[in-house]
């Protein structure tokens, strides 16, 4: 058995995002791969009321995979005592778990999707009380918004040096990360990589849109992450010479909508007309919106975050087999070559995303010959069963790797 410890606030299993995404994917992956998987999340992932919470359940299946919320509640309280308590709570609850469930069947793993020290540093006698390997995801540079802050960069220096010590193995969404562990890690830690997962079948190509050609984004409305003010701009250079684009913005913020000030932006631009302000929909009800799009983008600027990670929208955006305009950054140039399996474009170049889009919905049957190839490409690498088998073959000899300073698959 695999135990997969979540984070709080990670939203599972119905979570809007890339976090619930992967954990979601690690588990089918593994129990496709012949592991029982158990998802034990942390602490709270609701809002507290009036917010209606996506998540109710505290117990239960998610494709036949149990999960559960070991703090006792999804929602997340008002009061800084109680949070405190529930954090609290949440540990004890999954020591107490992983106890039982090693008692019951054994555990070969326990693999934490978190950047939590506490929770690092807890769960990890916990693996060792057991006999289990003890296993790290990493999707993101540690403190990257912090970067240019003396504090932050003082507290990612205590981070890297400290947090890595707890593990017997990491798995980095990218190959920057991988280095980074392999940098930071003690002498035995053995690193592997695990792309950006998909499920390939639920984003099944839903044929050429009709109508309109719909320029489409899919993810939280955030300018620093993934660019969508700077994607408004280029839509509105395009829209002065394409009568009929319309612009689809489906998402928004998990804390506080943002859909007002973007509407601002595009009304100070002249667009507002011609863009579409979906709001946030359920992990599960993604798939439905893609295949609606002409073209699907991620303008995702330059950063540290950016350099480090892959993101989870850019593997389902593949997997609709929609063509799909995407900056070079991180670790894209080495999985889509341009005008091939996507259209790369440089990061922060508003011009350079404008003529993309155009050229796009000027050259329909090479875009869905591009979009095709970019779908075949997500079936080969980033479907979770394909992944989830590698994971698999990575815990399965993580004891004899181990055996080399610094291994790395």
């Amino acid at each position: 058995m695999i135990v997969i410890a979540a984070q709080a606030g990670l939203g599972f299993p119905n979570g809007p995002g890339a976090a619930a995404s992967r954990v979601s994917c690690y588990a089918r992956g593994l129990r496709a791969a012949g592991h029982d998987v158990v998802v034990l999340c942390l602490g709270t992932s609701e809002p507290s009321p009036p917010a209606v919470p996506v998540n109710r359940e505290v117990s239960g299946l998610l494709d036949g995979i149990p999960f559960e919320y070991t703090c006792g509640t999804t929602i997340r309280p008002m009061r800084y005592w109680r949070r405190r308590w529930l954090r609290l709570r949440g540990l004890v609850g999954a020591a107490l778990r992983i106890r039982r469930l090693a008692g019951a069947a054994g555990i070969e793993a326990v693999l934490l999707y978190s950047d939590s020290s506490l929770e690092a540093a807890s769960l990890h006698f916990v693996a060792r009380s057991v006999g289990a390997a003890y296993i790290v995801d990493l999707c993101e540079l540690p403190y990257h918004g912090l970067c240019g802050m003396t504090l932050g960069r003082l507290r990612r220096s205590l981070y890297n040096r400290t947090f890595f010590r707890w593990f017997d193995g990491a798995i980095a969404i990218s190959d920057s990360l991988r280095r980074h562990a392999l940098t930071y890690g003690p002498s035995g830690l053995v690193v592997t990589s695990a792309p950006a997962m998909v499920d390939t079948d639920e984003f099944r190509p839903g044929g050429a849109a009709s109508g309109s050609p719909v320029v489409m984004y899919c993810g939280m409305l955030n300018q620093q992450k993934d660019g969508v003010l700077s994607l408004l701009r280029a839509f509105a250079g395009l829209a002065r010479n394409t009568t009929d684009a319309r612009l689809s913005l489906v998402g928004d913020s998990p804390r506080g909508s943002r859909i007002r000030q973007f509407r601002a932006s595009a009304d100070r631009l002249g667009i507002t007309d011609r863009v579409t302000f979906v709001g946030n929909v359920a992990q599960r009800e993604t798939p439905t919106y893609l295949p609606q799009a002409t073209v699907l983008v991620l303008a995702r600027p330059r950063s540290p975050q950016a350099d480090a990670g892959m993101p989870t929208k850019l593997a389902e955006y593949l997997a609709s087999g929609v063509p799909v305009v995407v900056t070079r950054t991180g670790e894209i140039p080495t999985l889509l070559e341009d005008r091939v399996n996507a259209y790369l474009i440089p990061p922060d170049d508003e011009a350079a995303l404008e003529n993309a889009l155009r050229y796009v919905l000027s050259h329909p049957e090479e875009a869905r010959a591009v979009g095709h190839r970019g779908r075949e490409l997500a079936v080969e690498r980033l479907d979770y069963r394909v992944v989830g088998a590698h994971v698999a073959d990575f815990v399965a000899g993580l004891g004899r790797a181990s055996q080399f300073v610094g291994a790395s698959e």
